[in-house]
């Protein structure tokens, strides 16, 4: 069976995914959230749901915002880690320290560089008008994906 990774990044009103099957990168899209809290961690929980049935998604993987503060980055996080640990899904909280860290021989220094690696890797990705989170959330799934290759 192959294993199906969604990883997601978190803006203030945007939630990103991306499906890796296997090795492969099968799917990237960015949803747009309500300005009302609530509507927008509904919202950002369904899409996160809604990738998970459809893509039979066997992990997670997701770009941890600073947690110490109150931002609507970190609400959505909540929320949508929440949601997979209730459907029970094995999830990864990658930090931005590590993911910067861990693409690299030398650690990349900014998200704009992941942004370049990510798209060198993935040509394709140039030619769509994607939003950045799209970007971290590939870049999140290839982290993970890396990790577990050198772990087996």
């Amino acid at each position: 069976m192959t294993r199906k990774l969604a990883a997601f990044a978190f803006g203030r009103r945007t939630v990103a995914a991306a499906v890796f099957s296997g090795e492969q990168l099968e799917y990237t899209q960015a949803r747009q959230l309500s300005s009302e809290s609530g509507k927008a961690e509904e919202s950002a929980v369904g899409f996160a749901n809604w990738i998970a049935q459809k893509f039979e998604v066997t992990s997670a993987a997701v770009l941890q915002p600073n947690l110490l503060t109150n931002s609507r980055r970190a609400a959505l996080y909540r929320a949508v880690v929440a949601a997979l640990r209730r459907n029970a899904t094995p999830l990864w909280a990658v930090t931005k320290a590590d993911l910067l860290r861990g693409l690299g021989i030398v650690p990349l220094s900014s998200l704009g560089e992941l942004h370049e690696s990510v798209v060198a890797i993935w040509p394709v990705l140039s030619q769509r008008s994607l939003n950045h989170l799209c970007l971290d959330a590939v870049g999140v799934g290839l982290h993970v994906q890396l990790e577990r290759l050198f772990a087996d």
